[in-house]
């Protein structure tokens, strides 16, 4: 019987420190939210919310790569945990690992496939690859899910780079802005 209230309090405890990192991070402490959420992991290992947050904690505070080693922890613990997928070919794509941004992605879109972000980013990632077709076949998924992308695909630099040329893009683009 003890055994079952020391986890209590253990357990306790780590939702004090993940309440507390949640704190640091609403006031824009990313250092000290990473701090804290890991004394939650500590008490807690086990818990994929604790090495999600803590992934969006390194990601807020410039870490992108201990930012991916969390994320992947996350999915390793629940590979169903989509928005941990998101944040991992974020990550990716800020350290200049487009394939590897590219296969995250491509994991939250199998899980969330309603859900313009997905198709939206990925299609940024095409686009430093230079895989125009790829690309455009994102962004028109995107744009048919929210018209939304269209919009944003018109202030992307990436986008407007590799499409100058491309009538398609400057169609769907056009498209939603009328």
């Amino acid at each position: 019987m003890a055994g079952y209230y020391e986890m209590n309090d253990a357990l306790k405890r780590a939702e004090d420190y993940f309440s507390r990192a949640n704190e640091l991070y609403s006031e824009h402490k990313y250092e000290g939210a990473v701090e804290a959420v890991e004394r939650a992991i500590e008490l807690a290992p086990g818990e994929p919310k604790y090495w999600y947050n803590r992934g969006v904690y390194q990601g807020m505070a410039g870490l992108h790569r201990e930012a991916v080693e969390s994320f992947e922890r996350v999915v390793s613990l629940e590979p169903a945990y989509s928005s941990a997928w998101f944040n991992m070919a974020v990550a990716y794509a800020s350290l200049g690992m487009v394939e590897r941004a590219i296969k995250a992605i491509t994991s939250f879109i199998e899980k969330e496939p309603a859900n313009g972000d997905g198709w939206f980013n990925r299609a940024c990632y095409f686009a430093l690859k230079r895989k125009e077709e790829s690309a455009l076949s994102d962004l028109k998924r995107a744009i048919e899910i929210d018209s939304k992308y269209g919009r944003i695909a018109a202030d992307v630099d990436v986008l407007l780079e590799l499409f100058a040329l491309s009538n398609e893009f400057r169609e769907m683009v056009g498209e939603v802005e009328e």
